[in-house]
């Protein structure tokens, strides 16, 4: 639309800023000898220079550089704010040549003196030719933009397929690239129900006013027939509504976005090759603000998203028969829980079989029991399964810790005393021994009874009397005795710290408890069960064990035993993110991480050093010194000699009388 000489094309339009109709004649003039083909429109005042601008549109500005109350250089100055690209030449009677450079600086393309108007022709068709190029140069810039902005949005939206399997963080990792790309005030996505092909389930990518932004994760439902969703999905074709104001709503939901301040929208298939999973539509509140241009990009956004969602939806598959197979999982456990559960003794491996059987023989019985294992291997759980099977069942179960108990206060809490029997005895107070009349007592860490009191348990054990403390007068001892220890007593009885004959007595019907690592198959029945029991205790949501998880758990080799496992498990409920317990177990494995010294090393070839009873004893009291020294004989908290050692502070005290160590001494 130049009007230039030779060229068949509309009229130009030429805006003549001139308050002399006589000078704007000779301009036009010039310009017709010339052979150009124009419209020209005469002004000479700022009010209808600015009207013509905005209403006419013309193609090319000739300006006197002075008026009476409006110049040249004003006009640039309004030319420049309204159209840039609009060329401007400016044409006076007497022009110097600073004002020539000014003019020229501020942003006209070329002046033409009033005495030399037949260079006017000239000068418009060279200000014409730099407008057009200056034109197709911003469209080339303009479309090389957009590639990029549709490049940039689909390579994030790849990224976020790549990075983003779940739905929400691809659906939000979307909105933010289609921000970039397109403006919009709502997003949604319909995606067709995996069951019900006629059914859509759209979500809100991004609300307007009056949006309701939590769809849900199932988003609202929308049949497929009878919107325009469907449309889009069963046509494989874009649509495109201008004004919904002005255009008759076509489907119910059209209406529906209309009450949202949504005037215009465009909906594009989410198409894959042989189906289409879906639509995405994007909403403005401006009438007009999608064209033809914003439908090509949206549909190259579709097909990339498409394979996004289509790789979203079969993570969701696996992970849907993944958390089905885990709740059948979970549901056949506890039916084997429940099938091989002895009581609250939990285990199916041969080693806890035998400790099951041995509990059947010896219940019914009034025999004596000696239960020996590890700490945190659950001796208390076989003593109370063993009084709930036996006939005293009925009866109390006593428990009573001995390493717990002051040495001068041994005899007065397993028999009693009389009122002023000693300093402080302001009554008379049964023993242990007469609370647990007519059932069990159950001595827990036996091996710390004082030898000198071992006497008067073992005529306990012998004649079934005692006596309290202040007291002449023998009681019946009505209990069944069951003990436990995590010390050799064999050893202890060599060593003169244990009675040989006591020993004997106590040990009827030994019963021994496997560590964990001997067991680990159990781990797989335990740790569920240790967990649910976690999650109901601290009152958190149910929690999943993933076959990772287990697979980790039994490759620890457990030293503080069952009571480390329930621990650990706990201390994973109270630091879980999501539905799974986070687990916190040392890389260091079984006992030996605890008892050996620094100076344990293997043998020739790599193989394993094999020591002797007396050398892993000293390399035991070697390693329990290093570790009081660097605790300052701390035992207990953190930083304690048993922290250090890994061990439970309870067995690291056994350990220390058992050795004769005084932690005091060696911190000093």
């Amino acid at each position: 639309m130049t009007g230039r000489p030779g060229e068949e094309e509309a009229p130009l339009r030429i805006l003549i800023l001139e308050d002399q109709a006589k000078d704007a004649e000779l301009m036009e003039y010039e310009l017709r000898t010339a052979g150009f083909d124009f419209e020209a429109r005469r002004v000479s005042d700022r009010p209808a220079f600015e009207a013509a601008l905005e209403e006419w549109s013309p193609h090319i500005v000739l300006a006197d550089y002075s008026l009476p109350s409006f110049d040249g250089t004003k006009a640039l100055t309004l030319v420049r704010d309204s159209n840039p690209h609009l060329p401007i030449i400016v044409v006076s009677g007497a022009l110097g040549e600073e004002r020539a450079t000014r003019i020229l600086k501020e942003g006209a393309t070329d002046y033409v003196l009033k005495d030399r108007l037949s260079r006017l022709p000239a000068a418009v068709e060279r200000a014409l030719e730099e407008a057009e190029e200056k034109r197709a140069r911003l469209e080339v810039e303009q479309a090389l933009r957009r590639s990029e902005r549709t490049q940039r949005t689909l390579l994030e939206i790849t990224n976020a397929a790549v990075a983003k399997l779940e739905r929400a963080e691809l659906f939000r990792a979307l909105v933010d690239s289609l921000a970039h790309a397109v403006e919009f005030s709502r997003a949604s996505l319909a995606l067709r129900d995996r069951d019900d092909r006629g059914l859509l389930h759209v979500f809100t990518l991004q609300g307007g006013a009056g949006a309701d932004d939590d769809e849900g994760d199932e988003g609202s439902p929308l049949r497929l027939e009878g919107s325009a969703f469907g449309k889009v999905i069963q046509e494989r074709e874009p649509r495109i509504r201008r004004d919904l104001e002005e255009d008759d709503a076509e489907y119910e939901h059209e209406a529906q976005v209309r009450a949202l301040g949504i005037r215009s929208y465009a909906i594009v298939p989410l198409a894959l090759k042989d189906e289409v999973l879906g639509a995405l539509a994007v909403g403005a509140e401006l009438p007009a603000r999608y064209g033809e241009e914003d439908a090509d990009f949206l549909l190259q956004v579709g097909r990339q998203l498409a394979l996004a969602v289509d790789t979203t939806l079969a993570y969701e598959e696996v992970e849907r028969l993944r958390r089905q197979l885990e709740l059948e999982n979970l549901y056949l456990r506890k039916e084997v829980l429940e099938a091989r559960s002895f009581g609250e003794i939990i285990g199916e491996s041969p080693a806890i079989r035998r400790v099951v059987e041995a509990i059947e023989q010896v219940a019914p019985t009034e025999a004596t029991v000696l239960v020996s294992g590890e700490s945190g291997t659950g001796k208390e759980l076989v003593a109370r399964e063993i009084h709930n099977r036996s006939e005293r069942r009925r009866g109390p179960m006593i428990t009573v810790n001995c390493a717990a108990i002051p040495e001068n206060l041994y005899e007065s809490e397993f028999f009693g005393h009389t009122k002023g029997a000693f300093s402080g005895a302001v009554r008379d107070r049964e023993g242990r021994f007469a609370a647990a009349r007519g059932g069990t007592l159950f001595m827990d860490e036996l091996g710390e009874i004082p030898r000198e009191l071992q006497s008067k348990l073992l005529r306990v054990l012998q004649d079934g009397t005692y006596q309290r403390v202040g007291e002449e007068r023998n009681q019946t001892a009505d209990v069944r005795i069951v003990a436990a220890t995590n010390r050799d007593l064999t050893r202890e009885v060599r060593a003169g710290r244990f009675r040989e004959d006591l020993f004997y007595r106590l040990s009827v019907f030994p019963i021994r408890i496997p560590p964990l690592r001997e067991r680990k198959e159990d781990i797989v029945l335990l740790a569920p069960h240790f967990l649910e029991q976690a999650c109901r205790k601290l009152n958190r949501p149910d929690l999943r064990l993933t076959e990772a998880d287990m697979a980790e758990l039994q490759a620890y080799d457990w030293p503080g035993n069952v009571r480390e496992l329930q621990n650990t498990l706990e201390r994973g409920v109270i630091t879980a993110q999501g539905r799974r317990p986070r687990l916190h177990i040392p890389r260091t494995s079984g006992p030996a991480s605890s008892i050996q010294g620094p100076d344990s090393e293997p043998g020739e070839d790599g193989d394993p050093e094999v020591v002797s009873e007396a050398e892993m004893e000293r390399r035991v009291r070697k390693n329990i010194l290093a570790a009081l020294e660097k605790s300052g004989g701390k035992i207990y908290g953190e930083g304690g000699a048993a922290e250090l050692l890994g061990i439970p502070p309870t067995t690291l005290a056994s350990r220390l009388k058992t050795l004769e160590i005084d932690p005091k001494a060696v911190a000093s």
